[in-house]
């Protein structure tokens, strides 16, 4: 397994060094750490579901390649799942490190990481466990990289990467509905973790084995969102009306541009995102001071420095916040692999 580990690395990493060589931008989202943290997290995975020793070492591949062909935002149309399937199940072929089955099952994996495993979708379903091959290797990868995006690393990912490459960068997307640099920084994160909690991938569609995993990690995640909202002074309404209102040239609003479906009546709409994020306007208000404090800060400090290293901004940062620093040491403790 070790060298397998070891040139499945190799080659995930020498993708990403091949970006940012040819001047590509490179957000952490889709970084050489994320790559390999989600490799890892697919071995978790891996282990709860009970997969065989041959089934984790493919997941581990999936999860250095899921990434390998990546846009600077969220553009759903651009196809970057599709390119990346074709991309690993190319270079891992002519490597010969897998077989013409197992490239299927890698793409397969791959090209539908950001959709939920289709038998989640039915309570009655939820907890079977998958026999193909391909399904197994897209539980693995969906789980793990959404793992990545939850609990401690993502309030410095999504402050860096949403309100920093996506905003403060001149192609940022958010730019696109009116959201400015230096004004918005705070405004987009709350947006942005609104939409992961209540459509892109809420807590409730996953399986009860894999609550003890993912629970500590949405509240974690809550517990930042919550105090970002009460920083600004919003209500779930109060953003539920941004996402309705604020709109591209084209006329598209937010949940039209990300293809996410949703009802088009406001009262509907949040009874829906209270619902499926549980963020509610009374556990907004009921945040304290240093939480709100610490929320903030955390976006202004990794957002404005989004194009440094992730680690290292970590490594550096000396919250003033006394939530930001349990933050940070829980950052420390991820980067360490205690996951």
């Amino acid at each position: 397994m070790k060298n397998w580990e070891e040139e499945i690395a190799r080659l995930g990493k020498a993708g990403v060094e091949e970006r940012q060589q040819k001047g590509l931008d490179v957000s952490e989202a889709h970084s050489i750490s994320h790559l390999g943290n989600v490799a890892e997290l697919t071995q978790k995975v891996g282990s709860i579901y009970g997969f065989t020793k041959r089934e984790n070492e493919l997941n581990y591949a999936d999860g250095w390649f899921h990434d390998r062909i990546r846009s600077s935002n969220e553009d759903p149309s651009v196809g970057d799942e599709e390119a990346s399937a074709k991309e690993a199940r190319r270079i891992l072929t002519e490597a010969n490190l897998i077989t013409e089955t197992e490239g299927t099952a890698i793409a397969y994996a791959i090209a539908r990481q950001g959709q939920y495993p289709e038998w989640w979708k039915a309570p009655e379903t939820r907890e079977v466990v998958p026999e193909e091959l391909g399904k197994k290797l897209h539980l693995a990868l969906f789980v793990a990289d959404k793992m990545e995006a939850n609990g401690v690393r993502v309030i410095a990912r999504r402050s860096q990467f949403v309100a920093g490459n996506r905003l403060r960068s001149e192609k940022g997307d958010w730019r696109n509905f009116g959201f400015q640099p230096d004004k918005d920084e705070a405004l987009v994160v709350a947006i942005e973790s609104l939409l992961r909690l209540a459509f892109i991938n809420p807590e409730g569609i996953y399986p009860l084995r894999l609550k003890p995993v993912v629970e500590p990690l949405y509240q974690i995640q809550r517990e930042f969102v919550l105090g970002v909202i009460w920083g600004l002074r919003l209500t779930v309404e109060g953003i539920t009306q941004l996402l309705l209102e604020k709109k591209t040239s084209e006329g598209k609003n937010i949940l039209q541009a990300r293809k996410i479906v949703a009802p088009e009546d406001i009262f509907e709409l949040v009874d829906l995102i209270v619902s499926k994020s549980g963020i509610t306007d009374g556990r907004i208000v009921s945040v304290s001071e240093d939480v709100s404090i610490s929320a903030l800060e955390t976006v202004k400090y990794f957002s404005r420095r989004y194009e440094e290293d992730l680690d290292r901004l970590v490594l550096d940062w000396s919250p003033a916040g006394e939530k930001a620093r349990e933050w940070r040491q829980g950052m420390i403790d991820y980067m360490e692999g205690k996951f």
